[in-house]
């Protein structure tokens, strides 16, 4: 298959591994077609300073798109299912230029994010180590979006296949509708040889639990010639089985949705507003979102990826958003848990590039997380998960699922309280 002609930009990362890193990459995985590549080492020059699960919480970027789903759902209940498909597919386009590695999370860590401007808050931890597998969750006041992320992976030769065997809930908080969806597949082609590409492909069912609304998407996998690359199409239907929208596009860049049969006129109560090109509108609202007529292809999600160029984060072609991910100074450290990625000790020596020190580090890590299930096994404990409760899908009782405690903001609002008293002691000690 001829490589898909790539921009200089999604070259980046790939052009960082040099020709001695992909031999020896090489002969570690000469021996591993077939393999589960989760269990395989991978040299640290392969990585960005991220994990898997700040992967999670970057693929949740476009969450505007379910704050408009609980908006219309009262008015247009089919209208509500096209906007949290689109949510479903926005996830796949946050790193659709990547190709560098994240860090493999350690059993147990945990991330978080917090945008207070638009009042989110994501959380998700490593729950098991084999099979890797991590609980999120993502909160507002309009919807609470649930997954556990799992996939299967295996290395073919010059490619990494990933089988999801993820699942995910969104409620829309207005009504309590619920939905569920899983993933789809995803290929990283060109490991050892060739110019890295990243190809996801597959289908993709979204549905309304408790009726028979149904959304289902395609992803086309790319052909010789890049020929299907990025395209996706499908058909949302109502309960009767209906067609209400036909959907095609690129899942990269911009989706469209065509109505086949009229819809409610919503009632707005406000006037639109317009956003500046090239920023994600992250205050869009239901207010803001176009009329579809009948039979007019009219936009409904557009990929808006901003890449950043600080160093040393344009070195991976990282998005802003990422490196936003990445930062955290003394006040926030003090609010974080030890478990936090941010705090890992090679991520944070690879953010300053030095490859050196984050190859040592990575190797302590791992080591010691060897160490610690060796003591598990010869006292015959199991790994207890911290906040969220291990038990099966509603829907699908033939699926696990995990949810969510709650206690992780409490805990989280407890430091954040501890260390505020402390810096009011030390003004006041100072004054």
């Amino acid at each position: 298959m001829e490589q898909p002609t790539q921009s200089k930009a999604e070259l980046s990362a790939e052009e960082l591994v040099d020709n001695e890193n992909r031999s020896s990459l090489a002969k570690l995985l000469s021996q591993a077609i077939g393999v589960d590549i989760t269990r395989i080492t991978i040299p640290v020059s392969y990585n960005e300073p991220t994990s898997f699960i700040m992967r999670v919480a970057e693929a949740t970027l476009h969450n505007y798109l379910l704050k408009i789903a609980d908006q219309v759902y009262e008015q247009d209940k089919d209208l509500a299912l096209l906007y949290v498909s689109m949510f479903a597919m926005s996830s796949f386009a946050v790193c659709a230029q990547r190709v560098s590695k994240p860090f493999n999370p350690l059993l147990g860590e945990t991330f978080e994010y917090v945008d207070e401007e638009h009042g989110v808050k994501f959380f998700i931890e490593q729950v098991s180590h084999h099979p890797p597998i991590a609980a999120a969750v993502l909160d507002s006041e309009h919807f609470k979006m649930e997954v556990f992320h799992e996939v299967k992976t295996k290395f073919t030769g010059n490619a990494v296949d990933a089988e999801p065997l993820s699942r995910a809930r969104v409620t829309l908080k207005t009504s309590g509708a619920q939905y569920t969806y899983g993933g789809i597949h995803s290929t990283c082609h060109c490991i050892l040889v060739g110019r890295m590409w990243l190809d996801v492909h597959g289908d993709i069912k979204i549905e309304e639990i408790g009726t028979t609304r149904v959304c289902n998407l395609t992803a086309t996998k790319c052909g010789w010639f890049s020929r299907g690359w990025h395209e996706v199409s499908g058909q949302a239907q109502d309960t009767d089985g209906n067609v209400t929208f036909q959907i095609e596009g690129k899942w990269n860049e911009v989706i469209n949705a065509t109505r086949k049969i009229a819809g409610p006129k919503l009632v707005r109560s406000g006037s639109p507003k317009t956003f500046p090109a090239g920023v994600i509108p992250l205050d869009k609202t239901f207010n803001d979102i176009p009329d579809f007529e009948v039979g007019v292809p009219t936009p409904v999600w557009e990929n808006i990826t901003i890449v950043c160029e600080e160093e040393p984060y344009c070195t991976w072609n990282m998005t802003d958003f990422a490196r936003k991910l990445c930062f955290f100074d003394d006040k926030y450290r003090a609010i974080l848990p030890p478990t936090d990625t941010r705090l890992r000790k090679d991520r944070m020596a690879l953010e300053e590039k030095d490859y050196a020190t984050a190859a040592v580090e990575k190797l302590a890590l791992e080591e010691e997380q060897r160490r610690q299930k060796r003591i598990r096994e010869v006292k015959g404990e199991e790994w207890e998960i911290k906040h969220f409760v291990k038990t099966t899908f509603p829907q699908y009782p033939e699926q696990v699922w995990y949810d969510f405690k709650d206690n992780y903001w409490q805990a989280r609002e407890e430091r954040k309280k501890a260390y505020e008293a402390e810096a009011e002691e030390f003004v006041f000690e100072e004054r």
